[in-house]
């Protein structure tokens, strides 16, 4: 059995500890569901300590997109139907605009951004 000894507060064999039943965050406090709604809206976005705005890098920016832009089942360029699609940037500027994104092929996400055409060069290259 192992003791845990607080300044002054010192836990003795046969003592039960006062949260010894509880679990979780404000243990033993009941909280209504409309208070745990008020609690988790006062840190979403710029309320959020976290919160960097315009200034964010390029990773936690698509994932913020992907959670606030449904994922399409097809190409919004070419139309091909395919799960395989990547979130592409319209303007190359990453600011936190959702119509700034959309969902794009692989294939189409290359042309755009100029990769298809080196992709091919180097491979013409290489044989």
């Amino acid at each position: 059995m192992r003791y845990k000894f607080k300044k002054g507060n010192k836990l003795r064999k046969g003592m039960i500890p006062w949260n010894k039943n509880m679990k979780g965050y404000g243990k033993g406090r009941i909280v209504s569901q409309e208070t745990k709604n008020k609690m988790g809206e006062s840190k979403i976005g710029p309320k959020n300590h976290m919160w960097k705005g315009d200034k964010v890098k390029y990773q936690p920016l698509h994932a913020w997109v992907k959670r606030h832009k449904p994922k399409s089942m097809f190409c919004e360029k070419c139309g091909k139907v395919t799960s395989k699609l990547d979130l592409a940037n319209i303007s190359g500027e990453y600011k936190r605009d959702i119509s700034d994104f959309r969902w794009l092929c692989r294939r189409c996400h290359m042309k755009e951004d100029g990769r298809l055409k080196a992709f091919k060069l180097l491979h013409k290259n290489i044989k």
